[in-house]
């Protein structure tokens, strides 16, 4: 079956919380965007922009609309020249949870304001793992397309992949559940970035991946980042953050708490309910970074096509680049060098 189609290229308005400011500005992006071609379906039956992308550019850069287009027009003339999100659609299976094991992960879970709760053990990210990636998927054929093509490392590219997996499949999956968003559209995500046993040594080894991530984040995902937790934190590090952050913009900085092992629990508590938080950090969730994301019974609910069974008839989250739209789950990438099309009603 094919994935659910919208019935033409008209941006939907779902932020129906604007303010007057914002509405105003909105519609004046909304008419730069589809009159400049921004707007067409994409592979998936989704137009490429829709109205939570504009309010993003927008409020990163204060409502300012010429500034917001400027920054606007650069990020999705790349995107189109570099084939982003064909790449997600096409994305092999294997290469795809590969790299996101070195990652942050998706619990399943929100937080009290509905925005989706990742968890980043940053110690599983390391220099020899990510060259162990690119060594094997550099050559492989469903990189060499678009990566030799457009002159973009493969890594680089299942990055962006990530960011697609979280406005494509947990953003829109999210924004479908009740909860205390009101009619406030969910765009961005809260972070756990768990700092356990790692030393300034580690962060010095790795700090041009993670300048280089924090970069695409902010230019190409911008207001995507909500609450951002750093725990397992050391005394030692806060002298040391001095140095780390001004490896980042002072926008990412702003958002990034950090905080104690005495004041952990209670901190993360009061932005995410227990039952939504993992165990290790207090909660009571039964969840552990590199397992598939534990949805609670209203999400399953409206996503039950996310679970498949295996040859042995044991139910499995589906694996690779997904997306949710129409209600639905729709199946991409490639497996064996062949396409997966597949939506999975509820």
């Amino acid at each position: 079956m094919s994935p659910h189609r919208t019935k033409d290229s008209t941006l939907t308005n779902g932020a129906n919380t604007l303010s007057p400011q914002e509405e105003i500005a909105l519609k004046g992006f909304r008419y730069y965007a589809k009159g400049n071609g921004y707007c067409q379906l994409l592979e998936d039956g989704q137009p490429a922009v829709d109205d939570t992308t504009l309010l993003r550019f927008l409020r990163a850069n204060n409502l300012d609309l010429n500034k917001a287009i400027d920054r606007f027009r650069v990020v999705q003339d790349w995107r189109v020249n570099h084939a982003i999100s064909e790449f997600y659609l096409h994305m092999d299976v294997q290469c795809y949870e590969d790299y996101r094991k070195m990652f942050a992960q998706w619990t399943g879970r929100c937080d009290r304001e509905g925005l989706p709760l990742y968890v980043f053990p940053m110690k599983q990210f390391t220099p020899d793992r990510l060259e162990a990636f690119i060594s094997k998927y550099k050559h492989t054929s469903t990189m060499m397309t678009v990566s030799e093509a457009q002159n973009l490392p493969c890594h680089i590219l299942a990055f962006h992949a990530l960011y697609e997996n979280m406005l494509k499949f947990v953003i829109p999956l999210c924004n479908e559940l009740p909860g205390p968003r009101s009619t406030a559209l969910v765009s961005a995500s809260t972070h756990i970035i768990d700092i356990t046993g790692m030393g300034f040594g580690h962060f010095w080894k790795i700090k041009k991946y993670l300048q280089g991530a924090i970069s695409i984040a902010t230019a190409h995902y911008p207001e995507t980042l909500g609450h951002i937790f750093i725990v397992g934190a050391p005394s030692s590090f806060v002298k040391a953050w001095g140095i780390i952050k001004k490896w980042f913009e002072p926008a990412s900085v702003s958002k990034i708490i950090i905080l104690s092992p005495s004041d952990t629990e209670t901190t993360l508590s009061t932005y995410i309910d227990p039952q939504n938080l993992p165990k290790h950090y207090g909660g009571i969730l039964s969840w552990e970074w590199g397992d598939p994301p534990n949805l609670e019974e209203p999400t399953r609910n409206i996503a039950s096509g996310i679970y498949v069974r295996d040859h042995d008839g044991v139910q499995q989250f589906v694996k690779g680049p997904v997306t949710f739209s129409g209600g639905s789950v729709h199946t991409w990438g490639t497996v064996n060098g062949k396409p997966r099309r597949q939506t999975i009603q509820n």
